[in-house]
């Protein structure tokens, strides 16, 4: 129920996209990748797929605290 009150950008994936490159450009941190993933279920970015609709969590300090961290 936490999940769904967290607020999200939707992503086309595309040829070249990576996890901690999207996680710079909306935390500012390479290292909060794993976030994304979490979020859209998958443990790995090559679970994703060209022209795949991802989201992405825009408050990571909320996220964060969903997940107890």
């Amino acid at each position: 129920a936490q999940r769904m009150g967290i607020v999200s950008n939707q992503h086309v994936w595309k040829y070249g996209d990576r996890l901690s490159n999207l996680s710079y450009k909306y935390y500012g941190d390479v290292r909060y990748w794993w976030v994304i993933a979490w979020y859209n279920g998958v443990a790995m970015e090559s679970e994703i797929f060209n022209g795949d609709l991802i989201e992405i969590p825009i408050n990571l300090r909320a996220t964060l605290k969903v997940l107890g961290v």
